[in-house]
């Protein structure tokens, strides 16, 4: 069966996934990938600087989107959306049924609804890293890193020294627009992905239908692209 590369060129830590006989072999950083044989086809989602990915001859997602329409899913939403979002959105809207909820945490956090119906919306926050560093525009305040997943940040009681006070911060007021929107959308299913994915599942700890799949964009591409190459 012919080899399949899908490529996850993000704001940060690009890398890409080899497909071989249905299944994903591997996922590297894009820096350390090797020419395969020439029957290889390529997919890429790209956000990030273009030149990583010129060496590739990739089919780009975002010729697939095309008057509110991406392949079968219509999508309610401008031609600004993000090929990222594209992806995993369309993945959740072939593989689960009622409305999913799809949260990618990384660099930015996006939360968008999808439906039997498509794409209907979604929103953009900044990620846990940006939200910290944000910090640094005060000069006496402290450059803290991203906090595990595992960190118990024991958000119900007061912080009494400016880390806890940042980290806080930070990580209550992604929690509390994360439940907002879950309450007001209910959604029947929680897809969650990103390198800070397992985070956010922690903070939404209680949410019994909550899935957390680190490869999503991946599958996702690879089911696009099994997409394209029956036609």
């Amino acid at each position: 069966m012919r080899t399949i590369v899908t490529i996850d060129n993000g704001n940060s830590n690009p890398h890409y996934g080899l497909f071989q006989e249905d299944s994903l072999v591997h996922v590297m950083p894009l820096e350390a990938f090797e020419e395969s044989e020439d029957n290889t086809f390529y997919i890429s989602s790209s956000v990030g600087a273009k030149e990583r990915i010129e060496r590739f001859n990739a089919i780009s997602i975002r010729q697939l989107f095309k008057d509110k329409q991406f392949l079968d899913m219509p999508v309610d939403y401008s031609q600004t959306l993000g090929e990222d979002r594209l992806a995993v959105c369309y993945y959740a809207f072939k593989k689960f049924e009622g409305n999913t909820l799809v949260i990618d945490a990384g660099t930015f956090i996006t939360v968008d609804l999808v439906t039997d119906d498509g794409h209907k919306g979604g929103y953009i926050f900044p990620g846990l890293k940006t939200s910290l560093d944000s910090y640094q525009k005060g000069s006496l305040l402290p450059h803290l890193k991203t906090p595990n997943a595992n960190d118990d940040l024991d958000l119900d009681n007061l912080p009494k020294n400016t880390e806890e006070a940042i980290l806080k911060a930070v990580t209550l007021q992604l929690k509390s627009s994360l439940k907002y929107i879950i309450d007001q959308l209910k959604p029947d299913n929680l897809l969650i992905t990103g390198g800070q994915g397992e985070h956010v599942k922690v903070l939404l700890t209680g949410e019994e239908n909550a899935i957390v799949d680190r490869d999503l964009i991946h599958k996702s591409l690879y089911l696009i692209a099994k997409n394209i190459l029956a036609f």
